[in-house]
């Protein structure tokens, strides 16, 4: 080990001086050419001319080849920055685009609710009747109850027993009230039993609720002659229901299983009215 780095010094110390040598003989020459060319310049121009431009016929080819690799990564470079300007401003439009989504939405919901509430305007209670219109926050469902929550209450001075509607028809009644909602049993409920009449025969019935989306006509007359399509309306019988409010449509004629589709459409119950008619509206217990 100790041969070896005395050996490498060694040979440092010999490439050194030569590197030295070299490099001051590569200055000389080159002010050597240099006063060539000056005098060749001076004395000969076309022999300088001639020997200018076969330098350049020997540079210049080799100066384009080693500009070739400069101008492919300026040319990527500037392809780059364009996908990346592409790609933000697809980004920014799919931004837009969802943003228009949302406010195309909205605007739907928006005209949706003036629509239902256009319609609520139509509704004008009998004269003296009180009535409070709110929305329908949540449907519940189960195999006994069918029900749903109107937002207001006590406060508002929603009472147990009230009578339930939107512009279509009888919703159902309220059956518990607290300080800022109320829970309305609808016409549907297997518990509904509501005193109705037929609009154009006149016949007498209960319509039932099955917790199904239609009613049943119970307890009508032998040889009934109620037609289909026929309007159905509470008979004002019991302490609840008014006469006149509408419940639904006959949907088959002269049976005594006969069903009623109702006039409200659940899919689209949003708006309601609590209406006090005035009286003890007060639910069974």
């Amino acid at each position: 080990m100790p041969i070896q780095h005395r050996n490498r010094i060694t040979f440092l110390q010999i490439l050194y001086p030569l590197r030295m040598l070299l490099k001051r003989l590569s200055v000389f020459l080159m002010i050597v050419a240099a006063v060539m060319a000056v005098f060749l310049s001076k004395s000969n121009p076309e022999i300088s001319s001639f020997f200018r431009m076969k330098i350049a016929d020997a540079t210049v080819p080799v100066e384009k080849t080693l500009s070739l690799p400069l101008d492919f990564f300026s040319f990527l470079r500037g392809k780059m920055a364009e996908m990346a300007s592409i790609y933000q401003e697809n980004r920014n439009l799919k931004e837009e685009n969802a943003a228009l989504k949302k406010t195309q939405e909205l605007s739907l919901v928006l005209a949706s609710e003036n629509q239902n509430l256009r319609k609520m305007l139509n509704f004008v209670p009998e004269h003296g009747v009180k009535y409070i219109t709110g929305r329908i926050a949540a449907e519940t469902g189960g195999p006994y109850i069918r029900s749903a929550y109107f937002t207001a209450g006590q406060k508002a001075g929603v009472k147990k027993g009230q009578i339930v509607m939107n512009e279509e028809g009888v919703v159902g009644r309220i059956i518990e009230v607290g300080e800022n909602t109320s829970r309305v049993l609808l016409i549907t409920d297997i518990n509904s039993r509501i005193p109705v009449v037929t609009g154009d025969v006149g016949e007498l019935a209960i319509a039932a609720g099955n917790n199904g989306s239609l009613l049943q006509l119970i307890y009508l007359p032998e040889g009934s002659k109620v037609k289909l399509g026929e309007e159905v309306y509470t008979s004002g019988d019991g302490q609840f229901f008014p006469h006149g409010l509408l419940i639904g449509y006959a949907e088959s004629a002269g049976d005594k299983n006969m069903v009623v589709r109702p006039a409200v459409n659940w899919g689209r119950l949003v708006y309601v009215s609590v209406v006090d008619y005035g009286g003890d509206n007060q639910a069974p217990q």
